[in-house]
């Protein structure tokens, strides 16, 4: 058939052509089945009201075929019926150099489409490094195609009315200007409704303009109510598209409205129904698929909306998470060094009932679910349903890592979180702690804690530094420990901590305590050893505690920068028993005080016990001294 069946024109230096008027009509060549141009002029060639129908190009270009290197191709009123191409079913146009195509003044596409790979109506491949330019002003698509019938190529079958592939944009000069385009029942195999754009620079385009995304939008096209479907693409380059495997697409394909509106520094996540693991993820419609995902994410991606050095990335849920495992916070965490995840609705210092709170269950593996650890970085956790890791499994559900020799160091905020044991009773023993702390800052707030069993030495809360170096902070404020139980002759069913110079804990705000149980050990709701550092319990209940000594605390000092148990602290109802003389002492406390140990202490101010019970000796409170025969005085202020 050759090339431009019904004209072929070759435009060099200064020369000109226009064209008036002019109807072709079942034109059939290679490329450009009606026309086939070769722009190498610096002037503008004008094609004025010139219609093409049922113009098929076996190669691409059913209607038109246009090389632009140099100089302005213009289509000005141009009507274009029924053509089809392998791709560009009405105009393919290769633009590099300085060339510009413009199509504008109420032009037409109908019924046309790429038999056999993509751009229904139009085919773009340009290269913007001199400038080039591509505008389509002012036109209508009506029921384009962009087909890939026997599916044979995962490439095939976008832009069911206009497809371009760009390289060297930039947003200075710009050179895509698709405004005010309508798109009227246009349909591509991969799902495309109008334009399909790919790009490296796709969102920085969708963002320009005023109103953003000025420069895709449709006609009439308003965010969060029109078709998104409209407009799509692809966030990559031609080379990488080309090659892209299925999931590569499904990563970097989207709709280009998650481009133009903001999530700001929110990812939204859901894991069972909505969710997709994709570069534009993040905003309720376009969820991400994954947690772990989203924290994948290049800050850059979200450039202008998002600054990961003063703002929180946070992670919200939309419904359960049963599929995030091994969440780690660190340095190396893409997205940010300070990270937030809540259920939808909630976060620090809201309110949000039981059932709006969403769950990450974690107890079917075996490795640690958060990992907090590193300079600067913070993790906060809110308004959230969290069990246990696998019942045998040695690796704590949380994990906080610090090292004071770092000038900020790992920070864990837990709030408004319900941790309960998975299973039914009667429940297994866990192997693990729940919340380790090996340094770093830890905060638990406004939390419940329950039904849990542990083994020997195993706890809902551990502190220990692994390093001399290692420094802690935990504070618990308001928070409900209940129905805690460890087997094994340990105890501190809900904290154990090994306080060392540079440790402080503080347990205030009216914290709860209640059937907190080691019956084999020592200490029902806390065990510590303190070797320095400060023990400080305020404003706290404790209920229905047992151990064999220390029903709800024991203690051991060694040597201390402070020990106080005083303002508003209450023990109800705790016991010490057993049937060893040596055992059931100090139904509620429990101190163990080394021959070394400071001479004073602070126990007693407002403390109030009722109805506490030790088989032995103290009732309430029982201390141990141990001075080598030499009697210590002032040991302990009651």
């Amino acid at each position: 058939f050759g090339q431009g069946r019904g004209a072929y024109i070759d435009t060099s230096n200064d020369g000109i052509i226009e064209i008036n008027e002019i109807i072709f009509n079942e034109c059939k060549g290679i490329n450009g089945g009606g026309i086939h141009i070769n722009c190498q002029s610096s002037l503008t060639q004008i094609f004025n009201r010139t219609q093409l129908t049922d113009c098929v190009g076996t190669g691409n270009g059913g209607g038109i075929y246009a090389i632009i290197s140099f100089g302005e191709i213009k289509l000005d009123e141009i009507t274009i019926s029924g053509c089809s191409g392998l791709n560009g079913g009405g105009i393919y146009s290769t633009i590099d150099g300085t060339g510009k195509l413009t199509i504008k003044d109420s032009s037409s596409f109908t019924n046309c489409y790429s038999s056999h790979g993509n751009g229904g109506g139009i085919y773009i491949d340009i290269d913007f490094t001199t400038q080039g330019q591509i505008s389509v002003q002012n036109s209508t698509f009506d029921s384009c195609q962009a087909l890939n019938p026997q599916n044979s190529d995962i490439h095939k079958g976008f832009g069911s009315g206009i497809f371009i592939s760009c390289i060297n944009w930039d947003n200075i000069n710009n050179g895509i200007n698709l405004g005010q385009v309508e798109y009227i029942n246009c349909e591509a195999y991969q799902g495309d409704k109008g334009l399909f754009i790919v790009m490296n620079e796709l969102r920085e385009l969708c963002r320009l303009g005023n109103p953003r995304g000025q420069y895709v939008r449709s006609k009439d096209y308003i965010t969060e109510l029109s078709d998104i479907s409209l407009l799509m693409g692809y966030r990559g380059s031609p080379n990488q598209f080309e090659s892209a495997t299925a999931e590569d697409l499904k990563d970097k394909i989207s709709e280009l409205e998650y481009y133009i509106i903001d999530s700001g520094n929110y990812w939204h996540i859901s894991t069972i129904n909505n969710g997709i693991d994709r570069l534009s993820c993040g905003l309720i419609p376009n969820p991400c698929g994954t947690i772990n995902y989203a924290l994948l994410l290049t800050p850059l991606l979200f450039e202008g909306q998002y600054n990961p050095n003063t703002d929180i990335a946070t992670m919200i849920l939309l419904e359960d998470d049963m599929i995030d495992t091994v969440i780690n916070i660190n340095t190396s965490t893409i997205v940010g060094n300070n990270i937030a995840i809540q259920s939808e609705n909630g976060g620090e210092g809201k309110t949000l009932s039981y059932e709006n709170m969403y769950k990450i269950g974690s107890n079917s593996e075996s490795n640690t679910l958060f990992n907090v650890n590193g300079d600067g970085i913070k993790l906060g956790l809110y308004h959230l349903k969290l069990d246990n890791s696998f019942v045998t499994s040695t690796s704590p559900l949380i994990l906080l890592t610090g090292d004071s020799t770092n000038n900020i160091d790992a920070q864990l905020h837990v709030e408004s979180c319900i941790f309960q044991q998975s299973g039914n009773a009667p429940l297994s023993e866990l192997k693990h702690n729940l919340i380790q702390i090996n340094g770093g800052q830890a905060q638990i707030k406004n939390t419940q804690i329950s039904n849990y069993l542990f083994s020997s030495g195993k706890s809902v809360i551990n502190v220990e530094s692994l390093t001399d170096q290692q420094e802690s902070l935990l504070i618990i404020n308001r928070t409900t420990f209940s129905k805690i139980a460890q087997q094994g002759n340990d105890g501190g069913s809900a904290l154990r901590a090994n306080i060392k110079s540079g440790i402080s804990i503080y347990i205030q705000d009216y914290s709860i305590f209640e059937e907190c149980i080691c019956e084999s050990g020592s200490g029902g709701a806390i065990k510590t050893q303190q070797n320095g550092g400060i023990l400080d319990i305020k404003e706290t209940i404790m209920k229905k505690c047992i151990a064999l000594n220390g029903g709800g605390i024991y203690s051991t000092i060694l040597t201390m920068e402070q020990f106080l148990i005083n303002e508003e602290v209450y023990f109800e109802e705790c016991e010490a028993f057993s049937t060893s003389i040596q055992q059931g002492r100090g139904g509620a406390i429990y101190i163990n005080v080394g021959q070394d140990a400071p001479y004073e202490f602070t126990v007693g101010v407002n403390l109030h016990f009722n109805l506490n019970k030790a088989s032995q000796y103290g009732r309430d409170l029982f201390i141990y001294c141990k001075n080598d025969g030499v009697p210590k005085r002032n040991l302990c202020k009651l």
